[in-house]
């Protein structure tokens, strides 16, 4: 990972990867960072492969509830993540002029039981960049 970051551009140096699932506490990942990884993945020769591993807002996955209504459904390819304390949503979105964005969104430190209001904040940054116009 060291190796593919370097040769992406993405500074590395702060970054700590503990474990893959990303459910270790010891993972140490910017929002930034993780937006210029997908950013970088989308122009690999295997972004089509790499986008079905990621769940489809209001289609499948741990983000089929999320973002049902139209435009939204179908135009969120996202990983969701969920600790105690932690909030996080990153991905693509394809705005509806067929544009595609890499994102990251992070919250993190608040109280425990406050994850909804943060997913509800992820979902509205979601349908801000969806609307976005060219």
């Amino acid at each position: 990972m060291a190796a593919f970051l370097e040769e992406t551009g993405i500074e590395n140096r702060t970054l700590v990867v503990s474990d893959g699932s990303g459910l270790s506490r010891k993972n140490r990942l910017t929002a930034g960072a993780v937006a210029e990884l997908l950013a970088a993945m989308f122009d690999e020769e295997y972004r089509d492969d790499f986008l079905e591993t990621l769940s489809v807002a209001g289609k499948n996955g741990s983000a089929r509830s999320r973002l049902k209504e139209e435009p939204y459904a179908g135009r969120l390819f996202v990983k969701t993540g969920t600790m105690r304390g932690v909030s996080a949503l990153s991905g693509y979105a394809k705005n509806i002029d067929g544009k595609w964005f890499a994102f990251a969104i992070i919250s993190n430190g608040f109280p425990a039981g406050k994850a909804k209001k943060h997913k509800e904040l992820e979902d509205e940054i979601c349908k801000l960049v969806v609307r976005l116009k060219n």
